[in-house]
C-alpha cells in the first residue's frame, strides 16, 4: 500500500472509469459473449466498521499475513450476474490460507454498492471527486 494525494487518486479513478467503458464497448463491438452492462456495474463500494471487523477476523487467523482483495462475478441464481468483491486470507508467500480451502474459515465477499455505476458521466464524476 502506498499514501497517495487525493487527486492523484482521483485521476487513477476517472482513468479507471475511462478504460472500463472502453472495454464494454469494445466487447459489444465484437458481439462478445461476455460484454457487461455498464449501467449495473458499480465503481466502486464501502466498507462498513462492521464490514471491517469481519476482515480482521480473517487478517487475525492463524497463519495469515495478508489480504487478498479479488474481483468476482456474483450470480444470484436469477441470471443476473454482477461484479463482487472477495476477500481472503494469505500466507507470507502470498497462499490463499488453507483454512479458507478447507472451509473452516469463511472468506468475505462484498457485493459493490451501486450509488455509482460505469455508466455515470464523466461530468458526474468529476463532481462526485471533488
Amino acid at each position: 500500500m502506498a499514501q497517495t494525494n487525493y487527486s492523484d487518486l482521483r485521476d487513477q479513478i476517472q482513468r479507471f472509469h475511462t478504460k472500463m467503458n472502453g472495454a464494454s464497448s469494445d466487447l459489444s463491438a465484437a458481439h462478445s459473449s461476455y460484454s457487461f452492462d455498464t449501467s449495473v456495474e458499480p465503481m466502486g463500494f464501502y466498507l462498513t466498521k462492521t464490514d471491517l471487523s469481519r476482515i480482521s477476523t480473517i487478517a487475525n487467523s492463524t497463519g495469515c499475513t495478508q489480504l487478498i482483495f479479488m474481483y468476482g462475478v456474483n450470480d444470484d441464481g436469477y441470471g443476473h450476474q454482477n461484479f463482487t468483491v472477495i476477500i481472503l486470507g494469505a500466507d507470507s508467500n502470498g497462499d490463499i490460507l488453507a483454512a479458507h480451502k478447507s472451509n473452516t474459515l469463511k472468506g468475505e465477499q462484498k457485493w459493490p454498492d451501486k450509488c455509482l455505476t460505469l455508466d455515470i458521466s464523466d461530468n458526474a464524476l468529476n463532481d462526485f471527486l471533488t
